[in-house]
């Protein structure tokens, strides 16, 4: 990791947070996030969340105000000649609740809001993939007050993006990764018709797909996650940092959030051991594989093998125990992090290949029915799961009972 020092007249960068509903929102301002994005029911680029209304953003805007937390409304698919009216009437009321910017894709918008919604501001979105100065500059003077850059660039060239440019810059430093360029492209459409620049990715490069006789996640990629290197990218000097996760559940933005909200904050000499407990925070929030990405390259190359895991389908998770013994349909655990009912595991056997995921629906502690097992417990649970001595048990996910408001708090 750099030891680069940030400037003394440093101006520390935002955390941008996802909301994929009102419980993420909460999440996220508990957390303590600077600004939230979030999205609407159409014209949305996650239009699969389950998304705002206009009365709650309304009502969203409102709360955030009042805590000093800035709104980002995500207005980043692709519109169609068709819906161009419903896009003016949609800019309107937008321009009426007053969030803090849009977040934009589609060229159309930006000459709509610039020439007669000035009101509104402009954040240009990742999927418009600028990766370089001239791109920031041309978009800066298209109206646009903060570029996102694309996903794809180095430390290097982000600094030198900074160096060259006067708009403000942000990107993305934590979540899920396209194995194509930032807003480019077109697989989903091609196999359904369904366009990931219109919000309805169907996620073709998740599937098993068979090559040379060989089966795999070919096109898989893993998680983001630069929490290691954000001294490095606030010496930068970049504005914002954005933490991809509108289809995410609320426990995951929140420890999430609460990870980088810790090391953003670290005073100079305290970024290590906040670094150490922020990737401890994250062991909460599972995921797929981490990778630094495309920050870190050796000669403008990648390590596609740290990018891409075509072994895992999935998340990877949070280890939680390894099967001991196997009798009939149970299997006996040692539990190495808390374990609840409704906890989903992924299976991992001693060769490394994944198993069928499945649901904890019982737990047996000496001979006694229990709801939690803590580090430590040995315990009996139901599976239907072929597991074996040996298998790991990774936790990628709960349905344990959200402990987020939604519209109480709104009223």
């Amino acid at each position: 990791m750099s030891t680069m020092s940030v400037p003394e007249n440093f101006v520390k960068p935002e955390i941008v947070a996802p909301a994929g509903n009102l419980e993420s929102f909460f999440a996220s301002t508990e957390a303590g996030a600077d600004a939230v994005y979030l999205g609407l029911k159409k014209f949305s680029a996650r239009r699969l969340a389950r998304n705002f209304t206009f009365e709650e953003l309304s009502r969203v805007v409102r709360f955030a105000r009042e805590k000093n937390i800035r709104i980002y409304v995500a207005l980043n698919s692709l519109v169609f000649p068709g819906e161009i009216k419903e896009l003016v009437e949609t800019l309107g009321v937008l321009e009426k609740i007053g969030p803090d910017a849009l977040i934009v894709q589609d060229p159309a918008i930006f000459y709509l809001v610039y020439n007669y919604f000035p009101d509104l501001k402009i954040h240009a979105s990742t999927l418009m993939a600028v990766h370089n100065h001239l791109g920031a500059q041309e978009l800066k003077k298209m109206g646009a007050k903060r570029v996102v850059l694309a996903r794809e660039l180095s430390l290097e060239e982000i600094r030198e993006i900074k160096e060259r440019t006067e708009v403000e810059l942000e990107i993305f430093v934590h979540g899920a990764l396209c194995f194509s360029y930032s807003g480019l492209c077109l697989a989903s459409s091609f196999l359904g018709g369904k366009s990931g620049l219109r919000g309805n990715c169907v996620q073709p490069c998740r599937r098993l797909y068979r090559s040379r006789g060989e089966t795999g996640y070919f096109l898989s990629a893993n998680d983001l996650s630069a929490l290691e290197i954000i001294p490095e990218l606030k010496s930068i000097g970049i504005e914002a940092f954005k933490l991809e996760g509108r289809m995410k559940p609320a426990e995951y933005v929140y420890q999430v959030v609460s990870a980088y909200r810790l090391v953003v904050d670290a005073p100079r000499g305290k970024e290590k051991d906040a670094i150490k407990e922020g990737l401890e925070i994250l062991k909460e929030a599972p995921g797929r594989k981490p990778t630094k990405g495309y920050f870190i390259q050796s000669k403008r190359k990648v390590n596609a093998l740290d990018i891409l895991a075509p072994h895992r389908s999935g998340t990877s998770g949070m280890w939680v125990g390894t099967v001991s013994r196997r009798n009939g349909n149970k299997v006996v655990v040692k539990v190495r992090q808390q374990l609840k009912t409704g906890d989903r595991l992924r299976p991992e056997s001693t060769s490394g290949k994944e198993k069928q995921a499945f649901i904890v629906r019982e737990l047996e502690k000496r001979g006694k029915r229990v709801d939690v097992a803590n580090k430590g417990d040995t315990v009996r649970l139901v599976t239907g799961t072929n597991l074996e001595p040996g298998d790991k048990l990774f936790k990628v996910g709960s349905k344990a009972k959200n402990k987020w408001p939604s519209h109480s708090m709104l009223l």
